[in-house]
C-alpha cells in the first residue's frame, strides 16, 4: 500500500527541516577563540603612500606623503598608533639616491619644506625606491614606477542619455571616454573631479524695476556604472582597471555619471564645472586597492566571507608604496 503526505504536512516538515538546519549552522558558525594575553606577534614598520604626480597644463603643484607607523595588534583596532617620526626617509630614482623626505610629525612625510606652498623636489615618471633605518626593526624598503603620462584623445557626454536616476533631483548622463594605450602593461583609474565643491552658478534676472540673483547648482556627482570589463569600484572612489582586454591599442568605453539638483544647469554649465580625474597608476598601487577594495566588500559577507590578501610591497615591513601620474580631462 502507497501511503502520500499532505502537501500541508509536506510544507511543515519541510520547516521544521530547515529550523533544525539554521540552528545547528548557527552552533558550527559560532566559535570563540582562546587568545593569551601575550599573545605574540612579529612588530614591524608599517609604510603607507603614494608618489604622485601632475601632469595638467599648467601644472598643479602636488605634494606625496608617506604615513610610517609600527604594528601593535593583530586582533583589534589601536585607538593610539604608533607613529614613526623619520629625519632620513630618503628616496632613490633609478638607483640613485634622489631626496629626502620632510617630516610633519604623526609619522607623515612629505615632499615639502615647512612653510613653503611648493614641493621641494618633483616625482617625474621613473623607478624609486624608499629607504628608512628603523633603530628596532632595522632598513624597511619599498619599489614602485611613476608610470609615463597617457592623454584622452576625447571626452564626450551626451545629454539626449538621461534619466532614470534613484532620487527626482538626480540626472543621468552617458561619458564616452578614448584614449590610445600604450605598449606593456598600463594600470589606470577614472573618477570625477570640481574645483568648486558646490559648483554655484549664479544668474542675473531683470524684472520690471527689480533685480534677482538665483543660485543654481549641483549637490553631488558620482559614477554610477562604468561598461568595461573587469573595472573595480574602488573603496575610495573612481573605477580602477587594467589594459589586459585592450593592450596596445585604441581604447574606447562609456560610463554612467549622476548629478543631483542639476536640473537647471545647462550642458556647458555643467561641463565647465566637472572634470574627468585621469590618472595612469603603477602596478604597486593598482595591487593594493583591488585587494583593499576586496577585502572590504568581503566583509559585508559575515561569517560566509573569504579570507583576501591585502597587497604589500615593503621589504621587512609592512604596507605599500605607490605611485600616481594624473590630470583633469576637460570636457
Amino acid at each position: 500500500m502507497k501511503y502520500q503526505i499532505h502537501p500541508i504536512a509536506s510544507i511543515l516538515i519541510g520547516l521544521v527541516l530547515s529550523s533544525l538546519l539554521l540552528m545547528s549552522c548557527e552552533d558550527l558558525l559560532v566559535k570563540e577563540l582562546d587568545i593569551e594575553d601575550d599573545f605574540n606577534f612579529t612588530q614591524q614598520l608599517g609604510i603607507s603612500g603614494s608618489l604622485i604626480n601632475s601632469y595638467n597644463e599648467p601644472s598643479d603643484d602636488v605634494f606625496s606623503k608617506i604615513l610610517l607607523a609600527e604594528n601593535q595588534s593583530v586582533v583589534e583596532q589601536v585607538a593610539d598608533p604608533v607613529f614613526y617620526n623619520s629625519e632620513a626617509l630618503d628616496l632613490y630614482k633609478d638607483g640613485e639616491y634622489y631626496n629626502t623626505f620632510t617630516n610633519d610629525d604623526d609619522g607623515i612625510h612629505v615632499n615639502q619644506v615647512e612653510n613653503s606652498n611648493d614641493p621641494s623636489f618633483a616625482i617625474d615618471p621613473g623607478s624609486y625606491r624608499i629607504e628608512v633605518d628603523h633603530p628596532e626593526f632595522g632598513l624597511v624598503t619599498a619599489e614602485t614606477v611613476m608610470p609615463d603620462p597617457v592623454t584622452l584623445t576625447s571626452l564626450e557626454m551626451d545629454s539626449l542619455n538621461f534619466g532614470g536616476a534613484e532620487f527626482e533631483n538626480e540626472t543621468r548622463f552617458v561619458v564616452t571616454v578614448q584614449f590610445d594605450d600604450p605598449p606593456g602593461d598600463n594600470y589606470y583609474k577614472i573618477d570625477l573631479y570640481t574645483t568648486d565643491e558646490e559648483l554655484v552658478v549664479f544668474d542675473t534676472i531683470i524684472s520690471a524695476m527689480d533685480t534677482f540673483i538665483i543660485e543654481r547648482g549641483i549637490g553631488f556627482y558620482y559614477i554610477e556604472s562604468i561598461n568595461l570589463q573587469g573595472a573595480l569600484e574602488s573603496y575610495n572612489g573612481g573605477y580602477l582597471f587594467d589594459d589586459s582586454v585592450f593592450d596596445d591599442s585604441a581604447f574606447t568605453f562609456t560610463f554612467n555619471m549622476v548629478l543631483s539638483d542639476s536640473q537647471d544647469l545647462t550642458q556647458s554649465d555643467i561641463e565647465e564645472s566637472i572634470a574627468v580625474k585621469w590618472s595612469c597608476i603603477s602596478e604597486e598601487l593598482y595591487n593594493f586597492e583591488t585587494s583593499y577594495t576586496n577585502f572590504r566588500n568581503s566583509q559585508n559577507l559575515g561569517p560566509f566571507s573569504e579570507p583576501v590578501s591585502i597587497y604589500t610591497n615593503v621589504e621587512n615591513g609592512l604596507g605599500y608604496l605607490g605611485a600616481e601620474n594624473f590630470y583633469y580631462a576637460p570636457f
